[in-house]
C-alpha cells in the first residue's frame, strides 16, 4: 500500500499568487512583499504565497480553509529566502555563500517601516511530518534576520525564509 506524500501547504486559498509558489521557491528578495500564512502546532502549517492586494479577504479565506485548534495564526510578509545549498565537494562548498553573509542591504522604505516590527526566521518544512516547529529565531533588525537565515542554511543545508510578522492571533 502506497502512503500519500506529506504536503505541509494549504493549496486551495483563492488569493494564491499565480503561478503558485511557496515562500522558498524564489531565493533572495524575489517574491518579497508577498504574504504567506504560518500556523503553529498543525500538520499543515504553511500557505503558498498570497497576493498582497487581496489582504482584506485573506483572513476570511483562512477561516474557511484552515481548521481551528490550539495554535497561533501568523500572517507574514516575505522579506528574504535563502538558496538551498548543495555540496559536491569542499571546494564547491567554500564558494557557495548567500550574499547576505557579506553585504546585505535591506530595501529603503520597507526597511524603515519594518524596524519596529518583529521578523521571524522559519526553516523550510521537513519532507515528512514532524511535530517540531519551523521557527528558528525572532529579530527586530532585518539585516540580522537575513544573516540568521543564511547561517542556518549554511549549517543545515536547508532553506530558510525571513517573514515580517503582520498579524498574530490565537487560532481556536
Amino acid at each position: 500500500m502506497e502512503q500519500e506524500q506529506y504536503d505541509p501547504y494549504y493549496r486551495d486559498l483563492p488569493s494564491n499568487v499565480v503561478p503558485v509558489r511557496t515562500p522558498f521557491t524564489s531565493p533572495g528578495q524575489r517574491d518579497a512583499g508577498h504574504l504567506f500564512i504560518y500556523v503553529t502546532n498543525k500538520g499543515k502549517r504553511w500557505s503558498l504565497l498570497l497576493n498582497k492586494t487581496c489582504v482584506d479577504g485573506i483572513y476570511d479565506e483562512a477561516r474557511q480553509h484552515i481548521p481551528r485548534g490550539i495554535s497561533q495564526f501568523w500572517l507574514l510578509e516575505k522579506r528574504y529566502s535563502t538558496l538551498k545549498q548543495t555540496v559536491n565537494n569542499m571546494r564547491t562548498r567554500a564558494r557557495v555563500r548567500p550574499y547576505a553573509d557579506q553585504s546585505y542591504s535591506p530595501p529603503g522604505p520597507v526597511h524603515q517601516r519594518a524596524t519596529s516590527k518583529t521578523l521571524v526566521v522559519l526553516r523550510e518544512p521537513e519532507p515528512s511530518y514532524t511535530r517540531q516547529s519551523d521557527i528558528i529565531s525572532y529579530h527586530f533588525d532585518e539585516a540580522e534576520a537575513v544573516v540568521a537565515a543564511s547561517t542556518y542554511t549554511r549549517r543545515h543545508r536547508r532553506r530558510a525564509v525571513v517573514g515580517l510578522l503582520l498579524w498574530d492571533e490565537p487560532w481556536w
